[in-house]
């Protein structure tokens, strides 16, 4: 199964959603992400936000919906992936719309997506690229040619060994502060990422 999630940023890619929304994916749409659901005739199945960037009018659409404080600790984002992990926490996870608008709310979803990644299975999608999220070793199908650069997302990620890809390493301690990931070739159709601790964050460029 999956969940998609659209947000309220700058950047949404209407492309790669049609090209590949199925009719029993499960839809969430966090506050100003209404505009983008409405806009693009996008059934809602929740909605969860504060309303400080969208009305009640409208997400009258929605199916359910969950209000929140404007004042809170968590973002409608953390929140959106928290139900998850408490509803639905073996679905697939797509993030749409993350990207694009304030910096800072950038760096707050990409964070919140490191946060979760050893719950949940998260990608998300700009007009640009896929990135995804993994707390364990993982394969890349069918990105044959594609550029696609590595970061850690915690303070390191430990023995970390590519396979099918240009800049191949083995077992090399990879730390968010030293980027040395950036801007690798991938060669196979099966690219091979293992590593023994951490979260690796992907980015594929289409």
């Amino acid at each position: 199964m999956k969940t998609i999630i659209v947000l309220n940023g700058k950047d949404f890619n209407h492309r790669y959603f049609e090209n590949n929304y199925q009719q029993d994916d499960f839809i969430i749409v966090a506050d100003g992400g209404i505009r983008i659901a409405n806009k693009y005739g996008i059934k809602t199945d929740l909605f969860i936000g504060d309303l400080d960037s969208s009305s009640s009018a409208e997400s009258k659409e929605a199916r359910n919906k969950i209000i929140l404080a404007k004042e809170k600790d968590y973002s409608d984002f953390h929140i959106c992936l928290q139900y998850l992990v408490d509803n639905r926490p073996n679905d697939q996870i797509v993030v749409y719309n993350g990207t694009g608008g304030r910096m800072d709310h950038a760096i707050a979803i990409y964070d919140t997506c490191i946060h979760f990644a050893d719950r949940l299975n998260i990608e998300l999608v700009s007009s640009t690229e896929r990135i995804i999220f993994k707390s364990k070793s993982f394969i890349v199908n069918n990105n044959k040619g594609k550029t696609a650069s590595l970061f850690s997302g915690l303070s390191e990620v430990e023995n970390l060994s590519l396979e099918g890809f240009y800049y191949q390493v083995e077992n090399y301690n990879l730390k968010r502060t030293f980027p040395l990931g950036l801007s690798n070739i991938i060669t196979s159709t099966q690219a091979k990422v293992s590593f023994s601790r951490g979260i690796v964050v992907i980015f594929i460029n289409f």
